[in-house]
């Protein structure tokens, strides 16, 4: 009876994870001295406006993610 009354108090706490320190965490588990790249494309589509005058607008944006014996690295472009 107590489990299920923990796990609710805890389940908060569990939702807001850190990702940079998650991704941080998942490289150094590997312990490779290899230069690791990754990299992420991310599109957006934006729509808005009046009834009669609705308007659309396309992003794309491109984060590199790079784990090596410089370090961890972002770079990225809007």
């Amino acid at each position: 009876m107590k489990l299920p009354l923990v796990l609710f108090f805890a389940a908060p706490t569990l939702l807001y994870a850190d990702g940079l320190s998650d991704v941080r965490a998942t490289l150094q588990k590997l312990q490779s001295d290899q230069l690791l790249r990754a990299r992420v494309e991310i599109k957006s589509r934006h729509s808005g406006g009046e009834s009669g005058k609705q308007k659309q607008s396309e992003s794309v944006s491109t984060v590199i993610v790079e784990n090596g014996p410089e370090g961890f690295k972002l770079s990225w472009s809007p």
